[in-house]
């Protein structure tokens, strides 16, 4: 393939083995991240949380190597293949971002974010923001330090949003955010003022058995790859993975079946999505999703113009 060491100048392999090394880095943290919330005992989080915080201090310090910038120096300007200019291309902008953060930070964001999730998960089901709010702030003001590292003299909130989003504008976001809200914050009040009943066929309740018979079948009608993800539930249902290993969860309320279903559905956009990246790019910025923005669009279509047609629930 084009990202390939044979038809690429020095030291464009060298160089492509490292990136290689950083992702799978990446990847094995994900792991890490989704067995705390699926499958790891609720006592393990201390362990957890230096484990996740050396794995991310390996992996900024491979990100940030000096010969990385060397390479990235070699590298611009020669004659490379347009895949292969992408890669060197998404490096530099992860390696610049990252080489103005400090490695204890880092170590800092990824150890108080492990400690904060059962945290969140006891405040979750107690119904309590109070219990959150001191670790919410921590992990705020945390970020807020990110941020400024990267770009002391912009707004905090335009830095981190292009972690999710590297090319497109905030100011497109909030266009198009505001333009929703203007428009569909009337019609749903239109809507709970009229007099129309809407349809709520689901009475009773519904055991968390009977739901996960329901949403493993819709993920078999959808053609989810058994062979590549599996389903699990979580205090909130996330999909996380590779193209290889592409994993949802969903969770189970016994009066809202629909809720497992449309959350299940909408999992599976994204790890259809996962599911669809090359295999023969993986390690590689080519074998990664674009944006949050591509991966949410997914989810929702699968969701909203799936899931909810009447030809799917027939």
């Amino acid at each position: 393939m084009a990202t390939e060491s044979s038809d690429a100048p020095e030291p464009y392999p060298e160089f492509l083995d490292h990136v290689r090394r950083v992702s799978y880095l990446n990847d094995a943290g994900s792991v890490l991240g989704w067995d705390q919330q699926v499958t790891m005992p609720e006592g393990g989080t201390p362990a957890r949380s230096k484990q996740s915080a050396a794995l991310s201090s390996v992996t900024h310090d491979l990100l940030t190597d000096e010969h990385v910038g060397e390479w990235l120096a070699d590298l611009d300007g020669d004659d490379l293949s347009p895949d292969q200019r992408a890669v060197v291309r998404e490096v530099r902008r992860e390696h610049e971002r990252a080489t103005s953060v400090p490695e204890e930070l880092v170590s800092e964001i990824s150890e108080t974010a492990s400690n904060a999730l059962p945290v969140w998960e006891q405040a979750k089901a107690d119904d309590d923001f109070e219990a959150f709010a001191p670790t919410l702030e921590e992990m705020v003001e945390l970020k807020r330090e990110y941020a400024a590292a990267i770009d002391p003299d912009r707004d905090p909130y335009a830095v981190l949003f292009e972690e999710y989003e590297p090319y497109l504008g905030l100011d497109t976001a909030e266009r198009v955010l505001e333009r929703l809200r203007d428009e569909l914050v009337p019609l749903i009040e239109e809507i709970e003022a009229s007099d129309v009943d809407l349809a709520d066929p689901f009475t009773g309740e519904y055991d968390p058995d009977t739901q996960e018979e329901l949403v493993r079948a819709a993920l078999d009608e959808l053609g989810y790859d058994w062979d590549r993800g599996r389903l699990d539930t979580a205090p909130h249902p996330f999909s996380s993975g590779t193209q290889f290993d592409a994993r949802v969860t969903t969770r189970f309320d016994p009066e809202d079946p629909l809720g497992a279903l449309g959350s299940t559905i909408h999992e599976f956009g994204h790890a259809t999505y996962t599911l669809g990246l090359p295999d023969d790019q993986y390690g590689t910025p080519l074998g990664e999703s674009r944006d949050l923005s591509v991966h949410e669009s997914q989810s929702r279509l699968w969701e909203n113009h799936v899931g909810r047609s009447r030809a799917f629930a027939d």
